[in-house]
């Protein structure tokens, strides 16, 4: 794999890691972090939301479990469960995954590093296919590249099974070996977990720590601090997410830091959800 530039690895990470509460997350137009999920709410209980790991199954204080790596095939799959099909499952889950269709989310921000300030406006187009029984596909896709998910509904909350990330010059895939958690049923606030893992090549580690801010009648915030570190990478990023009902993101904050190459790497960006599908 050819040296990816600061800026592929930055995008392409905190797309990954975007949304503590999304199904789906991408990368952003040149020198932009965060990304763009569809997240799990449901009414004042949200159910679900959206990352990478491991394992993760936290226990009734929100701790979560033990970290795993796991190899994966190159590109996202949705095969059905075996506990597939209905939307009685998900619903006796409690954990509502998001309509399928088209949404847009408009980009803003800037970055600094060794090549320069830069300033980013521009748009990210999410694509949410039907679900599979128990699972979802998404893509999201910009100017830079493309980010695939596939999430996993289970009874303690929503999982993400499968991430790949594509930029110019990046292209790394993240299968736990079992899905890792992203948002529990039947959350509270300031309940909060962790997890570990790491690319199916082996090259990129990642850790995160997650925690639910508030839980309202309509939205649910969520906060996250993404750790990404390689040969030549080590990006620290705060998320910050805000979905709706229907679990699909709103708003997104994202400020990252660090170094790539030995040069110091920084960022900020928010991201808006401007079209649903229709």
């Amino acid at each position: 794999m050819s040296r990816p530039s600061s800026f592929a690895v930055a995008l392409a990470v905190c797309a990954a890691l975007l949304a503590a509460c999304g199904g789906s997350s991408a990368p952003a137009a040149p020198g932009a972090p965060g990304a763009v999920s569809s997240g799990g709410v449901k009414s004042a209980a949200p159910a679900a939301s959206v990352k990478a790991s491991g394992s993760a199954a936290p226990s009734a204080s929100g701790a979560a479990a033990p970290p795993a790596g796991g190899a994966g095939t190159a590109s996202p799959s949705v095969a059905p469960s075996a506990s597939a099909g209905s939307s009685e499952a998900r619903a006796a889950a409690g954990v509502p995954l998001p309509p399928a269709g088209s949404y847009t989310y408009r980009l803003h921000g800037q970055s600094s590093s060794v090549l320069g300030d830069q300033n980013y406006d521009g748009d990210s187009t999410l694509t949410v296919d039907k679900p599979q029984g128990d699972r979802q596909h998404s893509e999201q896709r910009d100017s830079q590249g493309k980010t695939e998910q596939v999430v996993v509904t289970q009874t303690d909350g929503l999982h993400l099974a499968e991430i790949h990330l594509t930029q110019p010059g990046f292209d790394e895939d993240f299968k736990p070996a079992q899905p890792v958690l992203l948002f529990p049923a039947n959350a509270h606030k300031g309940q909060h977990w962790r997890w570990h893992m790491t690319s199916t090549d082996g090259d990129y580690t990642l850790t995160a720590r997650l925690t639910v801010d508030d839980l309202g009648s309509e939205t649910v915030a969520l906060s996250s601090v993404l750790h990404i570190k390689s040969k030549d990478i080590d990006l620290t990023i705060h998320q910050h997410d805000k979905a709706g009902t229907d679990a699909v993101i709103l708003r997104e904050r994202t400020v990252t830091d660090g170094t790539a190459y030995g040069t110091p790497f920084h960022s900020s960006g928010t991201r808006v959800l401007t079209k649903r599908p229709g």
